[in-house]
């Protein structure tokens, strides 16, 4: 199993009670598996700031593999196996336009 290194940004930091960890995933996990375990791990609340309803992702949620922006299909394994840096925080939503 892979071990990656995980940050918590912003308000899901304070929901988890730590800002950065160590997780050990599944050789073939996704973003979204990953947020089902953080789920999991963390509670009722931080699931509520990633999930909107049972398997959907709010919105706001952002999730960075290595820097980049990552889709919840994404692997979390670089090629050749080894894992990612994972970053996981919450965009807040922008209000603006002409209504």
């Amino acid at each position: 199993m892979p071990e990656i290194q995980l940050k918590l940004m912003g308000s899901l930091g304070r929901l988890a009670g730590e800002r950065e960890t160590r997780l050990l995933v599944d050789e073939g996990a996704t973003v979204r598996d990953l947020l089902t375990l953080l789920a999991e791990r963390y509670g009722p609340e931080f699931a509520g700031a990633i999930f909107r309803a049972p398997g959907e992702v709010h919105t706001y949620l952002r999730a960075f593999l290595d820097e980049r922006d990552a889709e919840l299909g994404d692997r979390i394994a670089r090629e050749g196996g080894a894992p990612a840096a994972v970053a996981v925080l919450i965009v807040p939503g922008f209000e603006g336009g002409s209504r």
